[in-house]
């Protein structure tokens, strides 16, 4: 066991967990990568129904790995320090409540929330008894895009275009939530049709925001912010990220943060557990508040 180590339990083993960057070494996608590379962590349980990924994650970490979560109560006798909530989103309010006898420092959990609005505030109301919860929305630790943000918002009035994969309440809190944390509150929104496809539009304090469906494998999670400095590209995910100012002048990224984007997240956990302050949760609960709405308004429409 590493020295001073924190003891984590995983529930839910499938991508994020441990399945995006599994077999390679030169990025850090994962729960399991990050924590494997971490010195104030240590891999304590594992917890997933599916046989052949609990057998796949004991190969990799050397830690046991059970069926549910109850089955793990029954037999651990030992602290745990972080748990990591990485199952299925529906399962998240129930996984939240079966840890809370552990009494952990911190609890980790994946986004979006909650698969449906109405579960919410219940959620929220359970937050409050504790444990502390922080929400895996690494984009808001990475140095890059938080630098960028926080100088054109303080630029004047911006002009933003995001383009998301999957439903808006999946992708979109992402940028949402960053969104919130340099350019909010937001004041208005709204729904409109643009090139057949559902756009959202959001005023914020500094910035208007148009949000659309994106072309699969084209521009996946990508956002465009115009301002007086210029404009800068955020492109598929952050795999390509670089700023072109007033002058027409480039400035390219480094890509170090896209490719270990997870590590920092667990440097944010770590810090939280010491004591810092953490955002995550609020803005994660007021951009779901913000996205399922639109998603509601959309659905409305869509049925008319």
């Amino acid at each position: 066991m590493k020295v001073e180590a924190l003891s984590v339990l995983i529930i839910g083993l499938g991508d994020i967990a441990m399945g995006y960057d599994l077999g390679r070494d030169d990025v850090t996608w994962t729960h399991v990568a990050a924590i494997l590379n971490h010195d104030h962590f240590d891999i304590l349980a594992g917890v997933d129904p599916n046989t052949r990924r609990r057998d796949q994650f004991k190969r990799l970490t050397s830690a046991p790995a059970y069926g549910d979560v109850d089955e793990f109560l029954q037999v651990n006798r030992q602290p745990v320090d972080l748990v990591v909530i990485a199952s299925p989103t529906q399962f998240h309010v129930s996984h939240y409540q079966k840890i809370k006898p552990l009494r952990p420092k911190l609890v980790l959990m994946e986004k979006p929330l909650v698969a449906r609005h109405d579960t919410l505030a219940p959620l929220m109301a359970e937050i409050k008894s504790g444990p502390r919860v922080m929400v895996n929305l690494f984009r808001l630790y990475q140095r890059q895009i938080n630098s960028v943000l926080h100088k054109v918002a303080n630029s004047g009035r911006c002009r933003i275009t995001i383009h998301y994969s999957k439903a808006i309440e999946h992708n979109a809190i992402h940028f949402m939530t960053l969104l919130l944390r340099h350019f909010g509150p937001c004041l208005k929104q709204g729904l409109m049709s643009l090139h057949h496809e559902p756009a959202h539009t959001f005023t914020f304090s500094q910035a208007d925001v148009l949000m659309v469906p994106a072309i699969k494998n084209v521009d996946d999670n990508s956002m465009q912010v115009q301002s007086s400095m210029g404009t800068t590209y955020y492109l598929n995910g952050g795999r390509i990220f670089f700023q072109v100012d007033e002058h027409h002048h480039r400035q390219d990224f480094s890509e170090h943060e896209f490719h270990h984007h997870m590590a920092g997240v667990y440097e944010q956990c770590l810090a939280v557990i010491q004591g810092k302050d953490d955002d995550s949760l609020m803005l994660a609960h007021a951009g779901h508040e913000l996205l399922m709405q639109g998603a509601l308004q959309h659905a409305r429409l869509h049925t008319v």
